[in-house]
């Protein structure tokens, strides 16, 4: 019986297998097809097919039969007009004049160290004429920071902002100082007197930019921006990071600028590309050159160990550096900015470049 069942699964994978070979490939039979010619005939009244695009509440869309030429949507202004408020140093304070109402200049105020320091209440004092933030830290720490600054015993050092606000006839101005916080591995601070925003980078470039906030911001300062003419050559801009632009006449070019370089204080270090500096070329500091080896002071004087080859340029200081001038064409002008990212504070070095050619285009 078992020997008969063999036989009959034997007998049936040899069907199969025969049966396989003699399948015809039908593979390519698309290719000799014809299509059907031959027309639909259909009865009179028949309900006739037809495809139709569904539109929702198609009834509520207006039809406009009028053809207008298409409008392409205007591009982000990459540089927006600054409003040329005045900056007056005085009782060791950084002065702001501006015609808009002392309730604008608050608020702008207030939004402006609201965002530096990332919290909605940031003045402990709130008077009529004076504002002081609690301490903001020069270095914006994460939880995990913190968290190693308490277990080292390492704070960052903070600042107190004080702005206070006066009115003189029809001009309004704020006054910016600040004072630094230092606390150490004991938990006790250290408080300084009242400085003046120059006396730290950090702190000048963050008044710079409470500057800028204010000439763009202030809604009552409409006026002041549209008091500047569209066309007006040689005005200070503003690009959407920050950093300060001159803008120069239409028909302006390369040669034209390196004639106000070459009135203005700075030193125009190359011309192709162009690059300025503080400083004469031959002054400033190169890869591969020898600089002193010199220890911290001890007891009033610096040891010189000798001299080392220069591997590169991280410890030199804004008015030791070169910076490349970057000239966009625009429609209304020709916009002169400058590439000083591998400065410590970018915009305040903007700001100092573009005052120097400010400067000089306008004496003329």
């Amino acid at each position: 019986m078992i020997l008969s069942v063999k036989h009959l699964s034997t007998a049936g994978l040899l069907t199969l297998l025969m049966s396989g070979c003699s399948i015809t490939d039908r593979g390519n039979d698309y290719q000799l097809s014809r299509s059907n010619d031959r027309p639909l005939v259909v009865e009179d009244g028949a309900f006739y097919s037809t495809d139709k695009l569904v539109i929702p509440n198609e009834q509520s869309i207006p039809v406009y039969k009028e053809r207008h030429d298409f409008i392409a949507p205007d591009v982000p202004k990459p540089y927006v007009p600054f409003a040329d408020l005045k900056i007056v140093w005085q009782d060791n304070q950084m002065w702001i004049e501006s015609s808009s109402n002392l309730s604008s200049m608050k608020t702008a105020v207030t939004e402006f160290f609201s965002t530096l320091s990332g919290e909605q209440d940031v003045f402990h004092v709130k008077a009529d004429n004076r504002l002081e933030t609690f301490p903001i830290s020069f270095v914006q720490q994460s939880w995990l920071g913190a968290l190693w600054s308490n277990i080292t015993r390492l704070y960052p050092e903070k600042a107190v902002y004080e702005v206070v606000f006066e009115s003189k006839g029809k001009v309004n101005r704020l006054g910016l100082r600040y004072q630094t916080i230092k606390t150490d591995i004991n938990g006790e601070d250290t408080v300084s007197d009242w400085l003046t925003p120059k006396a730290d980078e950090r702190v000048y470039s963050t008044a710079l930019d409470l500057w800028g906030q204010l000439s763009t911001k202030i809604k009552n300062n409409e006026e002041l921006l549209s008091a500047r003419n569209q066309t007006e050559p040689n005005s200070l801009w503003l690009d959407y990071q920050g950093n300060y632009a001159v803008r120069l006449n239409t028909g302006s070019d390369k040669q034209t600028l390196i004639n106000i370089i070459n009135k203005s204080p700075l030193h125009l270090i190359n011309n192709n590309p162009l690059e300025v500096a503080f400083i004469p070329a031959s002054e400033i500091p190169k890869v591969g050159e020898l600089k002193k080896l010199v220890l911290p002071p001890l007891g009033g004087e610096r040891i010189v160990l000798g001299n080392i080859r220069r591997r590169n340029l991280d410890d030199l200081t804004w008015e030791q550096r070169s910076y490349p001038v970057i000239l966009d064409q625009r429609s209304n002008g020709v916009f002169v900015s400058i590439d000083a990212s591998e400065a410590d504070q970018p915009k305040l070095v903007s700001y100092r470049v573009m005052q120097e050619l400010f400067q000089t285009m306008n004496s003329n």
